[in-house]
């Protein structure tokens, strides 16, 4: 057992281990007698980490070419229906199905989840895929994580339901001419282009593009 007095020894040592004294570092690594292990079992291993640190977008495109040769077309192994329904606003429930090839991971469904929530007239807004988390029940998946595998833990093959949160989103900009912008004498003027970038910056602290669009029209309303 660790006592106090023992505690404090090693919080010195490691002070003096910081320090460019060589001697003190070596005394440091002694403490521990590392010298008194000859060799580590024949069955010593770390253990495999279920989502290696760093899943990030990178990442996940990198790990999706990883074994593809230049040129060599992937074969489709499945074809599977999403079912994604959110859990907060903006509320939807979609499906689409996808060609699952052996690399297709995480990351890559919600790029087509996103161009989905783009095209698709119940929703019609912009969200980066950074921006979407997609979980089965509570469990959040990674960008990196491959959906084969997904769906072999989930015990389906040709179908997935998934709960969706979107941290933030816009709507999508109406096509219109656009008009010039007619002075008033007396009045100022604001632009779309102007209105635009208001609506960006207050997005970031609303987190909701519908109470943004609200407050863009009492700012209208009042001049």
């Amino acid at each position: 057992m660790t006592t106090e007095v023992d505690f404090a020894k090693k919080f010195v040592q490691l002070l003096e281990v910081t320090t460019p004294s060589a001697d003190a570092q070596q005394a440091f690594a002694d403490s521990f007698h590392l010298n008194s292990i000859r060799r580590l079992p024949v069955n010593f291993t770390f253990p495999l980490l279920s989502h290696p640190f760093g899943a990030t977008r990178e990442n996940a495109l990198i790990e999706s070419n990883v074994n593809k040769d230049d040129g060599e077309e992937e074969e489709v192994i499945a074809v599977v229906e999403f079912t994604f329904k959110s859990l907060k606003q903006p509320k939807f429930n979609l499906k689409l199905a996808l060609d699952i090839k052996p690399s297709t991971n995480i990351y890559m469904v919600k790029s087509s989840l996103a161009q989905l929530l783009e095209e698709s007239p119940q929703t019609a807004i912009v969200v980066q895929p950074a921006d979407i988390k997609l979980m089965i029940r509570t469990k959040t998946l990674q960008d990196s994580e491959n959906v084969s595998r997904v769906l072999e833990t989930a015990g389906s093959k040709d179908s997935l339901s998934l709960n969706v949160l979107i941290s933030q989103f816009k709507a999508k900009a109406e096509e219109k001419e656009s008009s010039p912008d007619v002075s008033i004498p007396g009045h100022a003027t604001i632009t779309d282009a102007s209105w635009s970038k208001i609506s960006d910056i207050l997005l970031q602290d609303l987190k909701d593009q519908a109470k943004v669009d609200q407050t863009i029209r009492g700012f209208k309303n009042s001049l």
